[in-house]
């Protein structure tokens, strides 16, 4: 045997022997965390509520998962899960975190003490959704009663993909708020929850989007306004528009259902000044009709044009709000300048909260109504 031939061996060797995770822990023997709400208390203190399962109990016949929620504190989020090892049975194991709850007394000090751990931390996925609390804490979100009778956590992710058939909210995780915080030109948002009262019950209900101005709450938008971000913005999936049956006659009564939408935020430079266009194509069906004169061949046109000024109106409206109220670019056109138009942005990028301002902003809507379901006009004739 070669010299050559023996280190080989000796290496291969020594390599099998290292081979392990340093770090391995069983799963099925830890406290697994499976939603986290974070607030901070009168004292300072971080204050974290988890709702956590029992990996070991999910391989008994006949057991399902129970759900439990712990309380710690600490004076920072790390300090205060590691103290959770003072009643639970060791580290707690985040690798199957799927949502955290942001409370207003976080939101309001800021992000980075929040994100920091959570980014730093191997455990964590960046696939975790947030969502702001318009609760008085995170923690009443997750100590609400479950509408299943399962994991809460689990219950509310089922919820946040559901919300692309409504388009009152959207999905945000952990790495797409990195990406909005080092966004030039865009103003950080977060999708928000709060408790909502049925039959006596008090659980959880997406309830619009948190506004994060300079990376610190700013306030609230409602469900309403949140569909008309996600127009403007392109995250719209699904979703009902509401026009009037009649032409004036002030009556919700006819439901269009998104097919299908697309949106595109154009920049535009003439004689020197920035403006933006934003193009909204929607394809709608006829879902619910409320007149007893519908015909839908003579009616088409009409409720398109309808359909058209809810969403100029409604989407020009929410713009002006962002631009006088909390001058904050939710929307991201500042990014599109700076993609588009480098140089301008130069110029105008330490300026930008101020030129937001008065920033001119066009709404484009383009619907088109391809069907009308089963019936082509009303079964009950008016008079």
């Amino acid at each position: 045997m070669t010299r050559k031939t023996a280190a080989m061996i000796v290496l291969v060797v020594v390599l099998f022997a290292v081979s392990g995770c340093w770090d391995y822990r069983e799963v099925d023997k830890l406290p697994v965390i499976v939603g986290m709400a974070i607030d901070i208390n009168e004292e300072g203190k971080h204050v974290v509520t988890a709702e956590m399962v029992d990996i070991a109990e999910r391989g008994k016949e006949s057991s399902t998962v129970k759900p439990r929620i712990i309380s710690t504190e600490g004076d920072t989020l790390f300090d205060a899960l590691r103290n959770a090892i003072v009643f639970e049975k060791g580290r707690i194991y985040m690798g199957h975190l799927e949502i955290v709850f942001l409370g207003k007394s976080v939101l309001e000090r800021g992000l980075s003490e929040a994100l920091d751990f959570l980014i730093r931390d191997m455990e964590p996925r960046m696939s975790i959704w947030l969502l702001a609390s318009r609760e008085d804490t995170a923690a009443d979100l997750l100590k609400a009663k479950s509408v299943t009778g399962n994991v809460r956590t689990f219950e509310i992710s089922q919820m946040i993909e559901a919300q692309k058939d409504l388009a009152k909210s959207f999905e945000l995780s952990i790495n797409d708020l990195m990406n909005l915080l080092q966004c030039p030109g865009c103003t950080p948002v977060i999708p928000s929850m709060e408790l909502h009262n049925t039959e006596g019950i008090e659980t959880q209900a997406m309830s619009g989007t948190a506004i994060l101005k300079n990376h610190r709450l700013s306030g609230f938008i409602d469900r309403e306004e949140t569909k008309y971000f996600c127009l403007i913005t392109d995250r719209v999936k699904g979703g009902i528009l509401v026009i009037d049956s009649e032409p004036g006659n002030n009556k919700k009564g006819v439901a269009l259902e998104i097919l299908k939408n697309k949106s595109k935020i154009k920049p535009k430079l003439t004689d020197g000044k920035i403006s933006i266009e934003v193009e909204i194509y929607t394809k709608v069906s006829i879902g619910e009709h409320g007149s007893a004169k519908h015909k839908y061949s003579e009616e088409i046109d009409i409720h398109r044009k309808q359909a058209e000024d809810l969403i100029r109106n409604n989407a020009s409206a929410l713009v002006k709000k962002m631009q006088t109220e909390f001058d904050a670019d939710i929307f991201g056109f500042g990014h599109k300048i700076h993609m588009n138009y480098p140089d301008i942005w130069k110029k105008i990028e330490n300026n930008w909260d101020e030129y937001f301002k008065t920033l001119e902003v066009t709404i484009k809507p383009t619907v088109e109504i391809t069907e009308s379901g089963l019936i082509q006009e009303s079964m009950i004739k008016g008079e």
